[in-house]
């Protein structure tokens, strides 16, 4: 279903943040998603990334809850590619031979 108009709920950024997720990498977990209390359409989403090269690796996206859902999903799907990309998860860098420790 995509929205044109109106504010999506938590409940629906949530389900496109987990879909948008699994699409882009199988080591992302969408653990949350807050609104501000003063009652915004902006939100964040909170992902956990297993295998970062570091012990935890978090991150916290952001996006507004009154975009057609096709905008929400496309910016939510390149801020988590981007985060991918930055912490290096663990099945990456063994792929990798430039990062072999030998």
């Amino acid at each position: 279903m995509i929205r044109t108009m109106g504010t999506l709920s938590v409940s629906e950024i949530s389900r496109i943040a987990k879909t948008a997720a699994r699409r882009a990498s199988s080591q992302l977990d969408v653990v949350g998603v807050t609104i501000n209390a003063g009652g915004s359409d902006y939100v964040e989403i909170v992902v956990d990334i297993r295998g970062c090269h570091r012990e935890t690796c978090q991150v916290v996206l952001g996006v507004f809850r009154d975009a057609p859902e096709a905008e929400i999903d496309r910016a939510i799907t390149e801020q988590l590619r981007q985060h991918v990309a930055e912490h290096h998860p663990v099945e990456s860098q063994a792929a990798d031979p430039a990062q072999k420790t030998d």
